[in-house]
């Protein structure tokens, strides 16, 4: 049976092919990918949406509690998003995430 530890989401500063901010960076290798709990993998910010979507609670609270903010984390970390991540922090569900970001991909075209 897996153990259930925190695993703290680390990640490397992410490059673009052009010399433009971060802001630019839509979907990352596996490298810099967020694995939930339950195995589900997000390259990118519109993935994380989607699996929002249909997360379960449990598998979203154990990303986003308290005392973790792991999908902030990435978010901050790997896309260089600090006023989304912000954002990520304040949501208490899933669907409340989920409608951040779609909020910030529908701004950012």
């Amino acid at each position: 049976m897996p153990t259930k530890t925190k695993s703290l989401v680390v990640a490397k500063k992410a490059t673009t092919k052009s010399k433009s901010a971060a802001t630019d960076i839509v979907c990352v290798s596996a490298e810099f990918a967020f694995w939930t709990i339950d195995g589900v993998v997000y390259h990118s910010l519109s993935e994380l949406a989607d699996g929002l979507a249909a997360m379960e609670g449990r598998v979203y609270r154990y990303h986003a509690d308290k005392d973790h903010q792991d999908f902030a984390a990435w978010v901050s970390s790997v896309f260089m998003k600090k006023p989304l991540a912000t954002l990520l922090k304040k949501a208490t569900t899933a669907k409340a995430a989920e409608k951040v970001i779609r909020t910030h991909l529908k701004a950012s075209k």
